[in-house]
């Protein structure tokens, strides 16, 4: 995966159309970021203050589920 800096965003795409739950993990398997998403989004990593790191994503639909690995600088 491409490095994303710790105060950079993430955009969203909405792959399936319907409501999406983010859940982002560290690489200990914490929940470091939660939340619901209607449409596609983009989220601000600089509020929560992540670590440089491996952070894994799960984008949750009502119908499928992606996971993501992203690295952070």
């Amino acid at each position: 995966p491409n490095p994303v800096l710790a105060s950079g965003n993430l955009n969203i795409t909405n792959p399936f159309n319907e409501k999406l739950r983010l859940t982002m993990f560290d690489g200990k398997g914490s929940v470091v970021l939660k939340t619901q998403l209607a449409t596609s989004g983009k989220i601000s990593l600089a509020e929560f203050g992540l670590a440089p790191g491996i952070y894994y994503l799960n984008l949750a639909g009502e119908t499928q589920i992606v996971n993501y690995k992203i690295v952070v600088e």
